[in-house]
Formats: C-alpha cells, sequence, structure tokens
C-alpha cells in the first residue's frame, strides 16, 4: 500500500468524482456507448440538480451490451490518472459491478476488506434482462439474491480477521468468485428482448423505461437519465417526491479518502 497524506474533505471529494464522471462520460462518447444516471444519483439530479448529501457517491448505468465494451476498452484508452477495477481483471476485486478510481487517491471502507488500487469512485452496473414468467422470474431473483448474500456474507467473515489469515485471504477469494458468478447469471435473459430489465438486486422494471433517454440536471451538467425515470425511481423508492423522504436521504457509502504521496504512472496493471 502506497504512503499518504492528508485526509480529503467531501467538498474535494464529489470534485473528485465529478472529473472521474467527465472522463466516463468522454470515454462512452468516444466509443458511441449508451449510459443514464441510476440510483441516487438519478434521484439527486431529478430532485435537487445534484448530489444529495455531501457524502454521496455518483452511478452510472449502461446497457450489458454497452457495458460489455466499456469493461474492455476503459483502462487501452482512459487518461493515467483513471483505472477501471472489475472483478475480472483484478484478483481482490470482490464487487460484481466495475469502479473507476482516481489513482492520485486511496480509500479504505471499513468493515470491508482493502483493495488494491482503490481511490475515490464512482460505480457502473450493467442493465440485464428479466423474463416475465412468475414461476421464472422468482427462480431467477432467487439465484441472484443467494449469491448476493453469500458474497457479502463471506466478506463480513473475511473483515472479521487479517488478510495475514489464510481463512480470511480465502473467503476474499471466494467473494471475488460469488461476484464473477453473480454477474454470470446476470446475463442469462438480454435487456434487449426480455420484458422487464434488472440492475444489481434492484428489482425487475418494464425494459420500456429505458428504451430512450430525456436530459436532467446534475451539478451543473445536462446527462442522460431513462425515459421512464419517474417510474424507475417509483419502483426503487416509493413516494421519492415527498419532502420527508428526501430529508431522510443519506449516504450508504462510509469511506475514508486520502492523496496518495506517489506519483501515478502510465501503468495500469
Amino acid at each position: 500500500m502506497a504512503e499518504t497524506e492528508q485526509e480529503i474533505d467531501p467538498a474535494q471529494i464529489q470534485g473528485l468524482i465529478i472529473d472521474i464522471f467527465l472522463e466516463v462520460k468522454r470515454i462512452c462518447e468516444l466509443l458511441g456507448l449508451r449510459y443514464y444516471l441510476c440510483y441516487g444519483t438519478l434521484l439527486g439530479a431529478v430532485m435537487k440538480h445534484g448530489f444529495i448529501s455531501p457524502d454521496s457517491d455518483l452511478d452510472i448505468i449502461l446497457p450489458r451490451t454497452d457495458y460489455r465494451v466499456f469493461v474492455d476498452s476503459f483502462n487501452s484508452v482512459c487518461g493515467s490518472r483513471f483505472q477501471l477495477l472489475s472483478p475480472e481483471y483484478n484478483p481482490d476485486y470482490y464487487y460484481s459491478f466495475v469502479k473507476v478510481v482516481d489513482r492520485s487517491t486511496e480509500v479504505s471502507e471499513p468493515g470491508l476488506p482493502p483493495i488494491k488500487g482503490m481511490g475515490v469512485y464512482i460505480d457502473i452496473f450493467p442493465l440485464d434482462g428479466m423474463p416475465g414468467g412468475t414461476v421464472q422470474y422468482r427462480l431467477h431473483s432467487l439465484r441472484l439474491q443467494l449469491l448476493h448474500n453469500f458474497r457479502y456474507t463471506a466478506l463480513l467473515l473475511a473483515a472479521i480477521g487479517s488478510l495475514q489469515n489464510p481463512a480470511s485471504r480465502l473467503l476474499v477469494r471466494l467473494s471475488r468468485t460469488l461476484a464473477v458468478r453473480f454477474d454470470a447469471v446476470s446475463q442469462s435473459f438480454s435487456e434487449k428482448t426480455s420484458p422487464f430489465a434488472v440492475c444489481d438486486v434492484g428489482g425487475r422494471i418494464p425494459s420500456g423505461v429505458f428504451k430512450g433517454s430525456v436530459p436532467v440536471i446534475f451539478e451543473g451538467l445536462t446527462l442522460p437519465a431513462p425515459d421512464g425515470h419517474h417510474e424507475y425511481l417509483t419502483k426503487l423508492y416509493g413516494d421519492y417526491t415527498a419532502a420527508a423522504f428526501m430529508e431522510s436521504r443519506a449516504s450508504c457509502h462510509d469511506f475514508t479518502a486520502r492523496w496518495r504521496q506517489e506519483e501515478c504512472t502510465d501503468d495500469q496493471s
């Protein structure tokens, strides 16, 4: 682990997140890839035209075919300040989706094993298909939920012990294996032909929600939201326009960020 300097304050972190996003946006446009704001980022864009709270992060979603191109291409075309982390390419990375990080920073997340190269990040999710039949939907959802729960449990157990402990290292490897399996199972149904779509374990949403995009404002930027963003947000959050709901919203992300002392290099491995 590189030596680090002072902690980065929340306002600086948000600026770094926007920098990461602008690089992701540049590459999506370069490669002709579709993307949308999602989760709390979309909620913040619709309700506040920006971050919901000082410690919010940024989430986007790409249809699976575009996501695949993005994951395979990003590290070969991005600036040296940035790097994509994924369970395919990073042996200690245990999320089922990818993150793009700022390599001039270092992040530690309480209660989770460290990931080499982790810095201030944005989350990037694939959009997959979901079957319409009740039995098929329930079986597919159950498989995804079980994989998600097993992975999370393994991570919590790994974090209890030291990574010098063989059992903890084994649990981290198991978490990564489960993340890769979750990603594979998620692709069982195409987002292009299925009546419903799903992102991670967020529940199924009619595919038509993502057939097109509409512009929304986020931190002064005009960015794409799903055409059916009201239906999407209602599915996730219920009455998201209620003042009491917005007041209750807080980031679920808890991490400490610091500057790396070492210089970033062009080596993205």
